[in-house]
C-alpha cells in the first residue's frame, strides 16, 4: 500500500466470502495481509471496515450479513496483530450501491468491502 492509498478509502471486491456466509475464502488473505502490512508500517492509521451487499435477499438479512462480513475482516486483521482499537467494522447491507443491481455485473460490484480512514 502506498501513501496515496492511505489518504483515500480502499474499495475492493477482492475480499471473497463463502456463499451466503461471513467465512473468508483463503484467497482473500493476500489483500488482508497487504492491509495489515500497511497498518503495521503506519501505526497512526485507523480504519473503518465497511461491508456492502447487493440487493438479493431481505434488507434485514443483507444488513446482518454485511456486518458479519465486515467483522470477519476486522478479526482477520486482529489475528495478524493489528490492535482492535485501530479498527471498527460496520455493515451497510444494500443501502450504498455503487452499480446497478439489475445486472449480475452490477451486483458483483456492490458486494464489496471498503476501508475508510477515521
Amino acid at each position: 500500500m502506498d501513501r496515496q492509498k492511505l489518504e483515500a478509502e480502499i474499495v475492493t471486491n477482492d475480499i471473497r466470502f463463502q456463499f451466503d456466509r461471513a467465512d473468508l475464502k483463503p484467497e482473500s488473505m493476500e489483500i488482508i495481509q497487504s492491509i495489515a502490512k500497511m497498518l503495521t508500517e503506519h501505526p497512526e492509521v485507523r480504519l473503518s471496515i465497511e461491508g456492502h451487499t447487493d440487493n438479493q435477499g431481505s434488507l434485514t438479512y443483507n444488513q446482518e450479513l454485511s456486518g458479519l462480513r465486515a467483522a470477519a475482516v476486522k478479526q482477520a486483521l486482529v489475528n495478524l496483530s493489528i490492535h482492535p482499537d485501530r479498527l471498527k467494522s460496520r455493515g451497510f447491507g444494500e443501502e450504498k450501491p455503487v452499480a446497478d443491481n439489475q445486472t449480475e455485473e452490477g451486483r458483483a460490484k456492490n458486494r464489496r468491502v471498503e476501508f475508510v480512514r477515521f
